[in-house]
């Protein structure tokens, strides 16, 4: 009912019926778009302002609730809040559209004996990596996050340990929730991690050259690995859910990792 009534604010006559139903919600062009805004000088018209304020943030809701199929996509929008360009303003139109098109797409959850566990991930292929994270639990996601690093990673073992830690934030929280349901028990979270030195970073403090340089914050994992909290095993990249919040795929990829998130 919420996409439908989005649907009826911004597109008066409907969507258009040219758009494909196997179109993501966004294309590898976003972060050139996204960047080539931040760096433009010019002041934003103020009705465009407007409009992409309240279409991107009107989205925010849909990604944080229950879709997040367009999460990393709204993400990457949210950053250019302030300076928005008519690109950018047609990105968040595209994935109006994508809603429009896949509306009766959600959460399914399935009774089961598996325990909750997690995946992170990072793209370093920008200035500020992007972090991604999930959870799942019952066979369906019940949490996730993409969001901006804060500081530019030095290299792609830096940008997964920085994720990681963030989704070890995440992970102490879901623990403590579950075992309170009565949903869970005392044994480490899984939090599942595509990069083998991220590992040996999390597991291994000997690291101290290649690491000395980062934040004691982003190094939290370690704690979590030591105090028996979370560990911390490899998974291939074709396997990690969590890189579906850190970049834009293409449509096969994208829509074969929605099914199973």
């Amino acid at each position: 009912a919420y996409i439908e009534k989005l649907v009826r604010d911004w597109f008066a006559d409907g969507v258009p019926n040219t758009v494909q139903i196997n179109r993501p919600p966004c294309d590898s062009t976003l972060p050139q778009q996204v960047a080539e805004a931040l760096s433009c000088s010019d002041v934003p018209d103020a009705n465009l302002l407007q409009q992409y304020q309240s279409l991107v943030g009107a989205l925010l809701y849909c990604s944080t609730q229950t879709r997040p199929d367009i999460a990393f996509t709204v993400g990457y929008l949210c950053r250019a809040m302030g300076k928005p360009t008519e690109a950018c303003y047609q990105d968040a139109l595209r994935v109006l559209m994508y809603l429009d098109r896949h509306e009766s797409v959600g959460l399914r959850y399935c009774a089961c004996e598996t325990p909750a566990y997690g995946m992170s991930d990072s793209d370093w292929a920008v200035k500020h990596s992007t972090t991604g994270w999930t959870f799942q639990f019952q066979q369906a996601t019940i949490a996730w996050a993409s969001k901006k690093q804060n500081v530019i990673a030095l290299s792609s073992c830096e940008a997964e340990i920085m994720a990681a830690s963030e989704a070890a934030k995440e992970a102490l929280h879901l623990r403590s929730v579950l075992k309170e349901l009565d949903a869970g028990d005392d044994s480490p979270i899984h939090l599942s991690v595509d990069n083998q030195s991220a590992i040996a970073v999390a597991y291994n403090p000997e690291h101290h050259s290649r690491m000395k340089h980062v934040e004691r914050r982003h190094l939290f994992i370690r704690e979590c690995v030591e105090n028996m909290q979370i560990v911390v095993p490899f998974v291939s990249t074709h396997d990690n859910l969590a890189d579906f919040f850190t970049k834009p795929l293409a449509h096969k990829k994208s829509f074969a990792l929605r099914d199973r998130i």
